[in-house]
């Protein structure tokens, strides 16, 4: 039995109509489609582990509308998933947050640094690959801020593992693809170890301490990919008969 077993919310970015940043071979796909199937593994693996895990789309009902959905579900956390893309050239992981300051008491940061930390180990980052951890506060606007403060009581983040239009990591983000996925999950049953701790529920938390992935500011040479918003979808058009 696992003792950190909870209930994890996954968010699939962006919609079919706008399905997000296309991937290169061989992902040849979109943001979206490629995080359909990994929103699928995670859900496999986490179950394996004894986790309850929920996939949330935010296709006709916009990003408010999926975040209802985990709200009401009653998540532990949550997780939308992402790739970035640029210009080709551009490698590196980073995850995105906003509670700095620790103001929702859910430890948000940590499952955060949590995740980036099992992402950048799996892909193997060193140095300005390890792209860090973005705090988006609400006040500030930026790419992203939106979805990752839909919900107060729930630590919320967003993941951008890789960049898709780079062939090196294309073939990555296939390879490790499973990998990814486990790396998600120990990111999740590690935060729920530090909470159990934190609350008094366990005398030691059970992932040694690391030290905390640094803010980095987004480098102007290469800027995230922009996070268009979600339109309804609309119905086919029916036949008309002919004249």
């Amino acid at each position: 039995m696992n003792p950190f077993a909870g209930y994890l919310a996954l968010v699939v970015g962006h919609t079919r109509n706008r399905p997000g940043a296309a991937g290169v071979y061989p992902i040849s796909s979109s943001e979206y489609e490629y995080n359909n199937g990994l929103a699928d593994m995670i859900q496999t693996y986490a179950n394996m582990r004894g986790h309850h895990v929920e996939i949330f789309h935010r296709d006709g009902v916009s990003i408010d509308g999926a975040y209802k959905g985990v709200a009401e579900w009653e998540a532990d956390a949550v997780c939308e998933l992402h790739f970035n893309a640029f210009n080709g050239n551009v490698k590196g992981t980073e995850t995105l947050y906003s509670d700095k300051d620790d103001t929702k008491r859910v430890l948000e940061k940590e499952f955060a640094n949590f995740v980036q930390e099992e992402m950048c180990r799996v892909f193997g980052r060193q140095g300005r690959e390890n792209r860090g951890l973005k705090n988006r506060p609400l006040s500030r606007g930026e790419r992203g801020y939106w979805n990752v403060n839909q919900l107060f009581g729930i630590p919320s983040i967003l993941i951008e593992p890789f960049f898709g239009d780079n062939k090196e990591e294309a073939r990555a983000a296939v390879e490790y693809k499973q990998e990814l996925a486990e790396a998600i999950v120990k990111g999740f049953e590690r935060w729920k170890s530090l909470i159990a701790y934190e609350r008094g529920l366990v005398d030691t938390p059970d992932t040694p301490d690391t030290p905390d992935t640094p803010d980095t500011p987004d480098t102007p040479d290469t800027p995230d990919t922009p996070d268009t918003p979600d339109t309804p979808d609309t119905p086919d058009t029916p036949d008309t008969p002919n004249t």
